[in-house]
């Protein structure tokens, strides 16, 4: 089982839910959501070529170590394309549950928690689930006291499936 990836990995403040953590990414090719204003529209093409890699769980699992190593921490961000997407989820889903006490996940897909729960994905620390939404549109920012995604129907959800923010945003004071 193969993954594509974006060799592309950049460290970030801003897209991981907790107000001192930073992450890096790993860019999923491939999604099937169509959201007008795509961040990423050249992600959505899963066997798109330039600056791809196609990598096995344990090869992925190298380069999330070098990346910890290098960027000094746990915490990794599955986005894309969509992470979920049907040619990647099973490779995802097993990932996280392999790799889920030595990694803290957060997962961006634009699928409804009920995919995720229909498809049983689990190993994550926080889910943003929602399409991205043009017409409800969010500046996506993150300060000292909340994290704010790109519009208002995006919602965030715990490992449990607990729905954690309000109107796309997810304030820090309220994960107890």
């Amino acid at each position: 089982m193969l993954l594509n990836i974006s060799v592309r990995t950049p460290m970030t403040f801003l897209d991981y839910p907790d107000p001192e953590a930073h992450a890096f990414i790993i860019y999923c090719m491939g999604c099937n959501n169509l959201c007008v204003g795509c961040q990423n529209p050249v992600f959505g093409d899963h066997d798109y070529g330039k600056e791809t890699v196609r990598l096995t769980q344990n090869e992925l699992h190298t380069l999330c170590l070098q990346l910890s190593e290098r960027y000094r921490t746990n915490k990794v961000i599955f986005s894309g394309g969509d992470p979920l997407f049907s040619k990647n989820l099973d490779f995802v889903k097993l990932f996280l549950k392999e790799y889920k006490d030595e990694f803290d996940f957060c997962v961006y897909t634009g699928f409804e928690v009920d995919y995720v729960r229909k498809n049983e994905v689990s190993g994550f620390r926080f889910i943003k689930c929602g399409k991205f939404d043009s017409k409800n549109q969010l500046i996506s920012c993150k300060t000292n006291d909340y994290i704010q995604f790109a519009s208002t129907n995006q919602q965030l959800f715990d490992k449990d499936l607990n729905l954690i923010s309000t109107n796309g945003r997810f304030t820090f004071s309220s994960r107890g």
